[in-house]
């Protein structure tokens, strides 16, 4: 079965296969990144709302660098945990696929906790009962994935 190197290498020549596989790869390193970064970022606010375990310590800042370098590596070692294991990039794509999903779901009980704390008053009770309503149809919505 060949690679996809090779597919790329066979239809353009070895010049033009070389950047284009150079490019490719830039723009992975560069979606990774920007993911990384978001999930850092998520991890930081998260934690500074008091919503992750261990949450002072994620929290905080490097007074110089002005960056959350403890919510950086932690972000970094949970996502080199499935590389440990399986080096299959099926495999990894299928779990970061999962994992996008998986955050969707907790993310939208995280809404439905706070949503079904809230209802005080006739105006919010109404709201209430419309959020709770998009949250459990978001919720089963995805759980069908």
């Amino acid at each position: 079965m060949a690679g996809t190197a090779q597919i790329i290498e066979a239809n353009f020549s070895k010049p033009y296969a070389i950047i284009y596989l150079a490019v490719v790869s830039a723009a992975i390193l560069v979606c990774c990144l920007s993911i990384m970064t978001a999930t850092i970022r998520l991890c930081f606010g998260m934690s500074r709302d008091n919503r992750l375990p261990r949450s002072a310590a994620l929290s905080r800042v490097h007074p110089k660098l002005h960056t959350p370098i403890l919510s950086c590596i932690v972000v970094a070692i949970l996502a080199a945990i499935p590389l440990l294991k399986y080096t299959g990039a099926g495999i990894v794509a299928i779990a970061a696929t999962a994992m996008i999903y998986l955050s969707y779901f907790l993310g939208n009980l995280a809404v439905f906790g706070l949503v079904s704390r809230d209802g005080r008053g006739e105006d919010a009770v109404r709201a209430w009962q419309v959020g709770m309503l998009i949250n459990i149809l978001a919720l089963c919505w995805g759980a069908r994935c």
